[in-house]
């Protein structure tokens, strides 16, 4: 049984009882899965969770830090305006042929969970299916101008700010209309 040594091995963010971290980047030409040219974008991800027994310990967190950094031949003075960014997920519940999928816009929160009482999957275990879902906890910030507005950003409040809601969300089903 793994002992971790608490004096040196901290997971350092949020209190976590575990945390990963790792860095990707597009700087190899043709590394993009659809062969998009390189721009130079980095992205860090952080993730982490919590070892309990309640709702707390069936989550998992994520954070994305993006760094524009360019390639040889960006300009100086090169920005990125607009972008979008998306939660690709494929959730199979037990038996992937009966999923149903939505969204809630006032939570900004999608979700998938299964579309009869039992799954065949499930049924083996004689425990009932259960439901997934994506919390959008924070958004991208937007400056607003007024300082009664505030925005999580890095875990920590910010005035003048607000957090852009999660703003589209589209349910893929393999070989379905």
């Amino acid at each position: 049984m793994f002992v971790p040594d608490t004096a040196s091995d901290s997971p350092g963010l949020a209190d976590a009882d575990q945390v990963v971290w790792y860095v990707a980047n597009d700087i190899a030409p043709g590394a993009s899965p659809w062969q998009s040219p390189p721009i130079g974008m980095e992205m860090q991800s952080t993730f982490w969770g919590y070892n309990r027994t309640d709702a707390l310990g069936n989550m998992v967190f994520k954070k994305f830090r993006l760094i524009y950094k360019g390639t040889k031949d960006t300009p100086p003075n090169a920005t990125i305006d607009d972008m979008y960014m998306c939660q690709w997920s494929d959730p199979d519940l037990g038996d992937s042929g009966d999923d149903f999928a939505g969204c809630d816009t006032n939570l900004s929160m999608g979700f998938v969970y299964n579309s009869k009482t039992l799954d065949k999957e499930y049924r083996k275990f004689n425990i009932a299916p259960p439901a997934a879902g994506y919390d959008f906890l924070q958004g991208p910030i937007k400056r607003t101008g007024s300082a009664n507005d505030s925005a999580v950003f890095n875990l920590h409040y910010i005035k003048g700010y607000k957090n852009l809601p999660k703003t589209s969300f589209i349910n893929f089903a393999a070989g379905g209309k």
